[in-house]
């Protein structure tokens, strides 16, 4: 059986429906949920008299799922809440953001440097910056520059003049400038929104849009009511020109006014989509959630308490968000090289900070660095951006996994090893990749160069090496160089990875490497699309079956291209790599992928 601790969380939710539908229909957005719970005394600290069930509102329905597996009890919330939908492809690499900046040409030199200094990015996203929040214009005014709600800050959107290269080059206004990061810079842009009026309040409040100030999260009044149907079409309207002008995506902060706000306010943006961009995926990341939400889908942050453990993404996975990041904000170089190496596995990796020294490799790296960064330190994080986006083509390929078979594209170690229950489960990416738990602190930490893993019972191997362990316990490594972080991988495991180094997803494709590890059969669904549409929904997308016969030694492959017509990120053709224990890694010959095909060592 699938256990369950004696104080136990759960997601209660209620629909008017059936639950007989189908998760990717729009049905599926009438589900709402509460956070619920069963606690008793024993061993529980729970004081005696206060055990039962309890439940967040008036009302609740209560859906009894019983579940013999991990994989049961993801298939069943899904069931209920919805599947998750595939983030575009861009939402899956690393982006960055910062708060404190004074003039555009400090953001574009921001992201020139990550392109020279060779550290793969796909995103920038400005703060406060970027919006004001100055109000303007008579009481109930909208739009126009430097606008507090709908409009941009003129001192970063006017004329604004860049040296590309040898040329200098000026834009005129936002979409000239969003035009010039995303064709001479292959950069996205988001910028940051809040749930509150500065500029349009008295027409909030005349129309009865605001909730009560005692709603705020002590960051402001005026926070509107996203539930209100006739706002968020007001809402929606008032966002489209950012849209149309080449905005990418949206960060909300500070929704935790209600707890529907982010779900609501995430309709509200979906929205903007279907009238701008329709066919196109949305693509928002959240301070907070309610489970349903990962069918925009909306992804979320571990919030300002900066938690990047593993513990904490098993936490939100297990609540129902399986795309989760967190800030990498550590004033410590070493130990923001280890938020950097954590986060290559998170499902969203995002960096953040609040003024002071923007968290970009680049500043904590090299003579004079912040932090105390070295030469080495540089190396270390352009190897761990390197390493997320060698794993693009296999994490994307979990995310497809996670919408198609309803379990999340990470989860803990007991959904594949239910006989080995640790009081701490490790944190486990797929069925067969076991990321060593690294320092997350945000200070100096004594510990930023000890790493730990909990290795389930049997064979492991260290990533990329012939190198094996025996699981069933805990290895501890002290002295691990900054360079380095150990991640174990299972016997079966069939890893798909890009075989170049590239500096951005939309450079993906062409020669796969493909990583076999000996011990057992495996197999592995590889899934390919245009990254960026819907179309994956209705057939849209390219399954290569990756399938490893550990006795014959023979790795085959068979192609499933459905309705998609092919693109400028498919992989052509593969090279195989086989890891044994105790032996030299086994290169293949390079082979064209075509229909199908087979590799024998």
């Amino acid at each position: 059986m699938f256990p369950l601790p004696i104080t136990a969380i759960f997601i209660i939710c209620f629909t008017r429906l059936s639950l007989q539908f189908d998760p990717n229909s729009p049905a599926a957005t009438y589900v709402h949920c509460y956070p619920a719970g069963f606690a008793t005394d024993t061993g529980a600290g729970v004081p005696r008299g206060r055990e039962g069930w309890w439940a967040i509102g008036y009302a609740a329905d209560w859906y009894l799922a019983p579940a013999t597996s991990g994989y049961d009890f993801s298939r069943s919330l899904y069931q209920l809440v919805g599947a998750p939908a595939v983030p575009p492809r861009y939402g899956m690499a690393f982006m960055a953001t910062y708060w404190g900046y004074t003039t555009m040409q400090q953001v574009e030199g921001n992201m020139t440097a990550f392109r020279s200094g060779k550290y793969p990015i796909d995103s920038f996203i400005m703060d406060y910056d970027w919006f004001g929040p100055q109000p303007c214009g008579p009481p109930g005014a909208q739009g126009g520059l430097n606008c507090g709600d709908f409009g941009y800050e003129k001192t970063f959107f006017g004329n604004e003049t860049f040296v590309h290269g040898d040329t200098s080059i000026t834009t005129h206004g936002p979409a000239e400038l969003l035009t010039y990061f995303h064709s001479k810079l292959n950069m996205r842009w988001a910028g940051i929104r809040k749930p509150r009026s500065y500029s349009n309040i008295q027409l909030s409040n005349a129309s009865g849009w605001l909730l009560p100030d005692a709603d705020s999260v002590h960051a402001g009044g005026n926070n509107w009511n996203y539930s209100i149907p006739e706002f968020r079409a007001w809402y929606t309207s008032n966002h489209l020109h950012f849209l149309r002008d080449g905005v990418d995506f949206w960060w909300n902060d500070e929704g935790e006014t209600t707890y529907y706000t982010y779900y609501y306010w995430n309709t509200a943006q979906q929205q903007e989509w279907a009238t701008v961009r329709p066919g196109q995926r949305m693509f928002t990341i959240n301070r907070a959630f309610q489970p349903g939400m990962q069918r925009f889908p909306a992804v979320t942050w571990s919030g300002d308490g900066q938690d990047c453990s593993h513990t904490m993404a098993i936490r939100f996975i297990m609540n129902g968000q399986p795309y989760v990041a967190c800030d990498m904000t550590s004033p410590d170089a070493t130990v923001l090289v280890r938020q950097y190496q954590n986060a290559v596995f998170l499902p969203i990796m995002r960096a953040h900070q609040m003024h002071g020294v923007p968290r970009f490799p680049f500043l904590w790296c090299g003579p004079g660095a912040a932090g105390g960064g070295t030469a080495e330190h540089c190396t270390a994080f352009r190897k761990a951006l390197n390493t997320r986006y060698a794993f693009l083509p296999y994490l994307y390929s979990l995310a497809h996994e996670s919408n198609r078979l309803l379990r999340p594209m990470a989860r803990p170690s007991t959904f594949e090893f239910p006989d080995y229950s640790p009081s701490n489960p490790a944190y486990m990416v797929g069925d067969s990749l076991l990321p060593a738990d690294l320092c997350t602190s945000h200070t100096v930490d004594g510990t930023e160069n000890r790493t730990t893993a909990n290795l389930p019972p049997g064979l492991w191997y260290l990533f990329n090496t012939t190198q094996t362990l025996t699981g069933g316990r805990v290895y501890v490594q002290d002295n691990v160089p900054v360079t380095d972080f150990p991640v174990y991988v299972r016997p079966g495991a069939i890893l798909t990875l890009q075989k170049a180094i590239v500096q951005y997803s939309d450079a993906i494709g062409g020669r796969l490497e493909v990583q076999v590890y000996a011990g057992r059969d495996g197999a592995f669904d590889m899934v390919e699309d245009d990254g960026t549409t819907t179309d994956y929904l209705s057939g849209g997308a390219r399954t290569t079956h990756w399938k490893w016969d550990d006795a014959g030694k023979t790795l085959t492959w068979a192609v499933d291209q459905g309705s998609y017509p092919g693109g400028p990120n498919d992989y052509v053709s593969v090279q195989a790599v086989l890891f044994t224990p105790a032996g030299q890694p086994q290169l293949s010959d390079v082979v064209q992928i075509s229909t199908g095909g087979s590799i024998k060592f």
